[in-house]
């Protein structure tokens, strides 16, 4: 090759080499340690450098190195030094970015706003920019506003939501992994027991299942967990099996007036025997249906012609489990009562038997009754303190002795069983002193089933997504579903596969959720 020529082919070379490295994202090194709090603004924290800023609640930003990749890839901002955030706004459109660095930043195309603060020692830069006039003065203001927000130091967090306000913000959505990712932000204490935080994050996910997260929270709840070699063996010479379990329920439901069965709150699959057990219930004369997690006045609306659950029902109502749960109980004519105490002067559990007995025996002396209680309400028996549960309340209060059937407190023994559902009564456990207060014990091992005749899905989004089936016959409007509870929905990663639950000659809205709740896709699908 002639000198002439490689010279021009080096040269060629060198400007394609220096256009690529200035396109190219320069990502700072503590973008990682970057955590996003939502409730009325979002808290941006780098707990690295010991920095925040409140920003306005409707700038999307890119959260993870490939989101940041390919948002850099459309922007048509110029930054000489290194991102240490970046995101976009549609309402009003601009583009934004905070770099970190000593250089000067150069000119952006377009009507643009360079801030430039110094903070314990880092050269922050706020740019933004917009093709709209109209934008200029409200980008403006934003970026004023979050340069002068900023925070560094020890008391950098100073200001931030806590957990309770990320979970009261997302009353009134359903996009649950946006949800989950934004309590995530919170690490779990070293210590983490039963923490709210751990807690929380296992609600939601459960909001989501099956899905990983979800198996790894759930295991490390139940970690320190160490079985008693009695009851295991109980379990195994006693335990009677699916079916029969099933059958020694009804037996014992149609003896009495009164059938309490509990749950955990994030252990969906205590929602599933409900309402296996429903129809039969209803056969055998239960026409009540009471629920801890029913909001007053959501009873009423529920028991009118045509209803059906929306996420106004309550908090934990707005699984989907549960959500079908009542969509059971209404085709079925049960009448669904509301019964937790909302007199805050009262004892919790005085309230809660009061509530339960006025709302349907009181007014239907025969009635057979069907509740669902959290945990430990159906205790009959006072705790060894002294302290007296609903059931115990109930029992005494208005001589009504209830059939309690607990799916809580041999759950961690559900491993130690083969079987989807596994018995025991108290008489099969030779500790009566600690499970003498509950009639019958259930080990729940249930999961949803997978439709054979389900509609195909995959995630091709490139990240993880939650996607979230509604009935078309509960939408009225186009924008309906953002109030509504998803008969079906759940975290899926890149690439995962699903079978879509859709009833044969019905229609669903499918909607896909991202990471920050936007709608990525919405289409209705049918089943022939």
């Amino acid at each position: 090759m002639p000198d002439l020529l490689k010279s021009k082919v080096c040269n060629a070379l060198v400007i394609v080499l220096v256009l690529l490295a200035s396109c190219s994202p320069k990502v700072n090194k503590n973008y990682a340690y970057n955590r996003y709090q939502r409730n009325f603004n979002i808290h941006v924290l780098n707990d690295s450098l010991k920095l925040h800023l409140t920003s306005p609640a409707d700038i999307r930003y890119s959260t993870d190195k490939r989101s940041f990749q390919v948002a850099w890839q459309k922007s048509r901002l110029k930054t000489t030094n290194e991102i240490l955030w970046l995101g976009t706004t549609s309402t009003p459109p601009y583009e934004f970015a905070v770099s970190i660095g000593n250089a000067k930043e150069p000119a952006q195309r377009g009507y643009s706003k360079i801030i430039d603060t110094l903070l314990n020692g880092y050269q922050l830069h706020f740019i933004g920019r917009t093709d709209s006039i109209r934008a200029v003065a409200p980008m403006e203001a934003d970026l004023t506003a979050m340069a002068r927000s900023m925070k560094w130091g020890d008391n950098y967090q100073l200001g931030t939501s806590s957990v309770m306000d990320i979970v009261s913000a997302s009353m009134n959505n359903n996009q649950f992994y946006k949800t989950l990712c934004e309590i995530q932000q919170y690490p779990l204490p070293q210590k983490q027991g039963n923490s709210l935080e751990l807690q929380m994050q296992l609600t939601f996910a459960s909001l989501l299942l099956p899905n990983k997260q979800y198996d790894d929270l759930i295991g490390l709840q139940e970690s320190n967990f160490k079985p008693n070699d009695t009851v295991v063996n109980n379990i195994k010479a006693h335990g009677v099996p699916n079916n029969e379990a099933i059958d020694r329920m009804l037996a014992e439901a149609q003896q009495a007036q009164v059938l309490m069965i509990n749950e955990n709150h994030y252990y969906p699959q205590h929602r599933l025997l409900v309402t296996e057990l429903l129809p039969r219930l209803k056969s055998l004369g239960y026409t009540y249906l009471a629920l801890e997690a029913l909001e007053a006045p959501n009873d009423s609306l529920l028991n009118n012609q045509g209803a059906f659950p929306t996420l106004n029902t309550g908090f934990y109502t707005r699984e989907q489990n549960y959500g079908n749960l009542l969509r059971e109980a209404i085709k079925l004519g049960f009448k669904l009562v509301a019964y937790e105490n909302t007199d805050d002067k009262m004892d919790r559990e005085i309230g809660q038997a009061d509530q339960l007995y006025r709302r349907t025996l009181a007014i239907d002396p025969k009635a057979k009754v069907l509740v669902l209680v959290g945990i430990d309400h159906l205790l009959e028996k006072p705790t060894a303190w002294g302290k007296k549960w609903m059931a115990t309340v109930f029992k005494e209060k208005y001589h009504i002795d209830p059939l309690t059937i607990s799916q809580t407190h041999l759950n961690l023994y559900r491993k130690y069983s083969p079987s989807t559902y596994t018995l025991l009564s108290q008489s099969d456990l030779t500790d009566n002193k600690k499970y003498g207060a509950v009639d019958f014990y259930l080990l729940n091992n249930q999961q949803r089933p997978v439709d054979p005749h389900g509609i195909a899905y995959q995630n091709t989004f490139g990240v993880p997504i939650q996607v979230a089936l509604f009935y078309a016959k509960e939408q009225k409007t186009a924008t309906d579903f953002y109030g509504h509870i998803p008969y079906f929905t759940r975290l899926l990663e890149k690439s995962e596969k699903v079978k879509l639950p859709i009833e044969p000659k019905a229609e669903a809205l499918l909607v896909i959720y991202d990471a920050q709740g936007y709608i990525l896709a919405k289409k209705t699908l049918s089943n022939p």
